[in-house]
């Protein structure tokens, strides 16, 4: 995670109780309890190498039951390389583990135009999900940009998995194989800028 967006989620305070997208307006799932909250939280994927790192990882309890949340902190930084790009010369870890990320979330052969991250990101608070035993898993993506770049990448990702981008403040479910639903929301958090401060 780029400098800028640790110092951006730092300030937003996502472990006080107020739920990811307490800033956007309007929250999609209104928290009742965050059992658990964990910084910088790393989920092993299959195919080995690098863990995915969550900006933010909570357990959240509502009216629908207990959700494993990987929270996304974004700034101005790309969603990572296209899959195609990341698969160049892959190791056989690579193959399986984006074939095993698909399995998870009920699809495959995901086009090119779809950013890797949001598929580690994603299969992370799934993966979290099975392992806790939650009800549900959500991906949220906490923007603190003006602008909201990287908007039209979010909504290709949800577009694959057959539902609409949510409107910024809301979200989208997408039920898995398991039969958890997954919940996919885009929180726009803009906070003011430290005076020199560059945001990456």
């Amino acid at each position: 995670m780029a400098r800028g967006s640790i110092r951006h989620i730092r300030r937003a305070k996502l472990g006080s109780g107020k739920g990811p997208a307490a800033r956007s307006g309007r929250d999609p799932w209104p928290p009742r309890a965050i059992a658990a909250g964990d910084p910088e939280h790393q989920v092993a994927l299959p195919g080995g190498g690098r863990p995915s790192q969550c900006d933010v990882f909570a357990l959240v309890r509502n009216d629908a039951g207990t959700l494993a949340v990987a929270i996304k902190a974004k700034v101005r930084e790309p969603f990572g390389p296209l899959p195609s790009d990341w698969l160049t010369e892959a190791s056989p870890g690579k193959t399986t583990r984006l074939a095993a990320i698909c399995a998870l979330l009920g699809r495959d052969n995901p086009p090119g135009h779809l950013r890797y991250q949001l598929f580690h990101r994603t299969a992370a608070a799934v993966i979290e999900a099975q392992r806790f035993g939650t009800t549900g898993a959500a991906m949220v993506v906490q923007c603190f940009a003006a602008d909201a770049q990287w908007l039209a990448d979010f909504a290709a990702f949800c577009n694959w998995l057959g539902v609409a981008s949510p409107l910024i403040g809301n979200s989208a479910e997408h039920v898995l194989p398991d039969g958890r639903t997954l919940r996919l929301g885009w929180a726009h958090s803009p906070l003011p800028v430290d005076p020199g401060a560059a945001l990456t």
